[in-house]
């Protein structure tokens, strides 16, 4: 191992060295250091908290993702993620598939999804770029054969969409049957899958 990637696993983080000094300083540091995050701190909480919030999961969509986690294990297919879509809406709360790119459908249902989240892949440095154009083309073809064999070679078993998202082909196209709809939120399952 070199010298140089030696140190970088054995060094601290500067508040581990601050607390080995010996003398009182390191208080007054200490300190100071909590009284700085103190107001940024109340400035994000305030956000958390604050009413009414600034994105919500309403009733129908839970029932719909309790609906789906009782269902076999299968992938799900989301609507694509619209930056957009929250625009048309005059206040809040904003529906949580509008506000921002999340895992909500995954954390509600216990579900594996097809392609959520994507702030946090791109964080985590994945490539999820053919994944995404799969998904929107999904949503917008008008091509059978391709929207079926997508589904059936990505294993997807369920496609989850809220009011107003549609696709373009139709359940016998597609090879779907609407399992769940209480006007909030549908649930197709994918033959062949399930």
């Amino acid at each position: 191992m070199t010298k140089q990637l030696e140190q970088k696993l054995h060094s601290e983080i500067p508040l581990t060295k601050l607390m080995k000094l010996k003398n009182n300083y390191k208080w007054i540091l200490l300190g100071v250091v909590i009284l700085l995050t103190i107001p940024t701190s109340l400035a994000t909480l305030e956000g958390y908290i604050g009413w009414p919030p600034p994105a919500a999961l309403s009733k129908g969509e839970l029932e719909a993702l309790s609906f789906l986690q009782e269902q076999k294990p299968a992938a799900v297919l989301t609507f694509f993620y619209n930056p957009f879509e929250k625009e048309r809406f005059a206040q809040t709360p904003i529906p949580l598939y509008a506000y921002e790119t999340t895992a909500y459908v995954s954390a509600f249902s216990g579900k594996q999804t097809f392609l959520e989240d994507e702030m946090n892949l791109i964080i985590s440095g994945y490539d999820f770029k053919q994944r995404g154009e799969d998904e929107v083309k999904f949503f917008i073809t008008e091509d059978g054969i391709w929207a079926r064999g997508f589904l059936l070679n990505n294993q997807i078993g369920y496609i989850y969409l809220t009011d107003k998202q549609r696709f373009l082909l139709t359940e016998e196209q597609l090879g779907i049957d609407k399992i769940f709809d209480n006007g909030e939120a549908r649930i197709y399952q994918v033959r062949g899958i399930i």
